[in-house]
């Protein structure tokens, strides 16, 4: 091996060496009293604004030391009320008189409430189409409704089979042009459907002589509400309503009374008011009313006391809400109905809070680890943009050699047997039949003379040279 080559061979063993030296080396803070009036104010700003942020926003105003979980509920509704709905004039001329007494008459919760029971929600009719004994057969399309269903026996356009309007129509034509049993002198297309159709028109004017059925804003509902924290317990479930053995429990709601806040009885009227709704409007054309029950409860207080109902009311929908319905008679006869009225919507939100440990020390230990921020943001300023800039990282940052013996033993060992590795490629064969002699008393010199490993390499490695130079 050339001279070289050992250089080379040496230079890499002293980068090994440093290398392994960086393994054992250790950073300690440093502190350094610094004496500036602007840095120490900032410093203090920027502290100041970590403690607010901890103590005011996460702990106080987040309740960051609090636990929290979602409510589970279940809702019931029961609406009572009744009305007596006449007809005027204009609309007896128009409404066959046969039909009279299905328009004039006493309206209960039975008869409005459509369906009886939902989830979540209840209907109120307050205006309706009735469409009395259709069956299904034959019989004239509605020329008022569908227009283009209008024929003429010279000129039949009736297609059997077929719809004249999808979206409007009632029924598929079978091919007959027929006089028309809404206008006079009129031949329409006849239809297959449950007939007479139905006559789509309010039977009262909905812009002058409002809703049929009137006084719904008089009808009451009762909300009964269950709710509970399962998460914290048993014991954390109560109801929307006061105690049954106390005066009063059972009231209407009134929000400017702080009592009658709490009382599971509203009346439609009030709630529309509320909502900021047109009470004549909607009973006439129908929309649709949101109830919005929230509980927001901090169970480190009393539960029954301080875990109370919120009640707040939102129109969703004020451009009107029908659908059709029907009554059957028998299996070929029913009464189709129309019905116009208000949607009322419940959505039961809320959370419960009650003081965990485990998150007071997170938060607390976080708001620590944010003071250092204020530190490492001045020390950023003073070390890039301060005047005295390098005199400060002299003072801030010292190396101290303090390298261990035993490491540097060890090193040093490592580097002698590898120098010792390319002296053996260079000898001579006489040479390296001395060097095996000598190889051959070596741990016998090496254990008379010390019992340490790494001194006994030392001496091995020492006793070798010897030998070499005596060669």
């Amino acid at each position: 091996m050339t001279d070289a080559s050992a250089e080379s061979s040496r230079g890499e063993l002293k980068g090994l060496a440093g290398w392994c030296y960086s393994f054992f080396e250790y950073e300690t803070p440093k502190v350094v009293t610094i004496q500036n009036v602007p840095l120490g104010i900032l410093r203090l700003l920027l502290q100041m604004l970590v403690i607010g942020f901890v103590v005011l926003y996460q702990l106080w105003y987040a309740r960051g030391y609090q636990e929290f979980a979602e409510v589970e509920s279940s809702v019931t509704t029961k609406v009572k009320g009744f009305s007596r709905s006449e007809l005027t004039e204009r609309a007896r001329g128009q409404i066959p008189e046969e039909w009279h007494y299905m328009y004039e008459r006493v309206w209960d919760e039975a008869d409005y409430v459509v369906p009886p029971a939902e989830n979540g929600a209840f209907f109120v009719m307050t205006n309706l189409v009735i469409t009395p004994n259709q069956t299904r057969s034959m019989c004239p399309e509605d020329p008022i409704e569908v227009p283009d269903v209008l024929c003429s026996l010279a000129n039949n356009t009736c297609v059997e089979g077929q719809s004249v309007n999808l979206v409007k129509g009632h029924g598929t034509m079978t091919g007959n042009c027929v006089p028309s049993d809404r206008l006079d002198d009129v031949y329409v297309c006849e239809i297959r459907s449950w007939c007479p159709v139905e006559v789509d028109r309010l039977p009262l004017n909905p812009k002058t002589e409002g809703p049929l059925i009137p006084g719904f804003e008089n009808y009451t509902v009762f909300i009964k509400n269950s709710i509970a924290f399962p998460r914290f317990g048993d014991k954390y479930e109560r109801k929307n309503m006061r105690n049954p053995k106390e005066k009063g429990a059972i009231c209407v709601y009134h929000a400017n009374d702080p009592p009658g806040k709490l009382c599971p009885i509203f009346r439609l009227g009030d709630i529309v008011e509320m909502a900021g709704g047109n009470i004549t409007k909607l009973a006439a054309i129908g929309g649709v009313i949101g109830i919005d029950v929230t509980w927001n409860c901090d169970l480190d207080w009393n539960f029954m006391t301080y875990c109370l109902p919120k009640y707040g009311f939102t129109i969703l929908d004020d451009f009107g809400w029908n659908f059709r319905h029907a009554f059957y008679h028998e299996e070929n006869r029913r009464t189709l109905i129309k019905a116009y009225g208000l949607k009322f919507l419940l959505v039961i939100d809320g959370r419960a809070s009650k003081f965990d440990l485990k998150n007071t020390v997170i938060v607390i230990v976080t708001g620590l680890g944010l003071l250092g921020l204020s530190t490492m943001f001045c020390d950023f300023v003073l070390l890039n943009y301060s005047s005295e800039r390098m005199k400060v990282k002299e003072k801030k940052y010292e190396t101290v050699p303090t390298t261990s013996r035993m490491l540097e033993s060890t090193l040093k060992i490592i580097s002698q047997t590898s120098a010792l590795g390319m002296n053996h490629d260079k000898k001579t064969p006489q040479e390296q039949s001395i060097a095996l002699t000598a190889s051959a008393g070596k741990s016998n010199y090496c254990y008379e003379t010390t019992s340490c490993p790494n001194q006994c390499l030392v001496a091995s490695v020492t006793h070798e040279n010897e030998s070499k130079e005596q060669v």
